[in-house]
C-alpha cells in the first residue's frame, strides 16, 4: 500500500484521536496522553507504506508508547502498574449523558488493567476481538471470555454505585 496522504491522516485523526486519547489516559494524564496520540499520528505519516490495518496499528503504537512513557515517568518495573487514577477526567461530561463521567471513570478504575484495557478497546474504540488480540497479544477466546466476565463485573459496580447514591 502507498503511504498515508495528509487528507487521509486528517480523516483518521478526526475519526480516532478521541478514542485513542481515552485509551492512553488509562496510564497517563491528559497532556501526556495527548502527546502520545499526536506522536502516533506523526509516526503514521512517516511510514513509507500504510499499515494493513491502520486502526490496529494506531492502537498498538499508542499502547506501546504510552506504556513506555509511563515506565519512564514512574520508574515502574512492571510497566502496567496503576493507572493515572483520579488525576484527570477520562470522559467529557455532557448534560444528556445517561451515565455520569466521574461514575464511569471510577467504575473503570476499579478494574484490573487488562480488564479495563479490554473494555475501553471494545466499547469506546469499537475494535473487534481480532484487532484487540493483535494489539494486546492475547488469544481471542481469552479476550471474549474476559470481556463477558468484565461486563458483568462493571454492571455490578455501577448498580452498587447507583444504589449508594439514592
Amino acid at each position: 500500500m502507498a503511504a498515508i496522504t495528509p487528507e487521509q491522516l486528517g480523516h483518521l485523526y478526526d475519526t480516532h484521536a478521541g478514542a485513542l486519547g481515552l485509551y492512553a489516559r488509562q496510564w497517563l494524564n491528559g497532556d501526556g496522553a495527548d502527546d502520545v496520540v499526536q506522536d502516533a499520528f506523526i509516526r503514521l505519516i512517516q511510514q513509507r507504506r500504510s499499515p494493513d490495518n491502520v486502526r490496529a496499528w494506531l492502537y498498538s503504537t499508542v499502547r506501546n508508547r504510552t506504556i513506555s512513557e509511563y515506565r519512564r515517568q514512574r520508574g515502574c518495573e512492571q510497566g502496567r502498574c496503576k493507572l493515572a487514577a483520579g488525576k484527570a477526567l477520562w470522559f467529557e461530561a455532557h448534560p444528556g449523558d445517561l451515565l455520569d463521567a466521574r461514575t464511569a471513570q471510577a467504575a473503570l478504575e476499579t478494574l484490573d488493567p487488562d480488564e479495563r484495557e479490554l473494555v475501553v478497546l471494545r466499547l469506546w474504540s469499537d475494535l473487534t476481538f481480532k484487532e484487540i488480540a493483535e494489539i494486546t497479544g492475547r488469544p481471542i477466546s481469552t479476550l471474549h471470555r474476559q470481556y463477558q466476565e468484565t461486563l458483568v463485573k462493571l454492571k455490578n459496580i455501577l448498580v452498587t454505585s447507583c444504589k449508594t447514591k439514592t
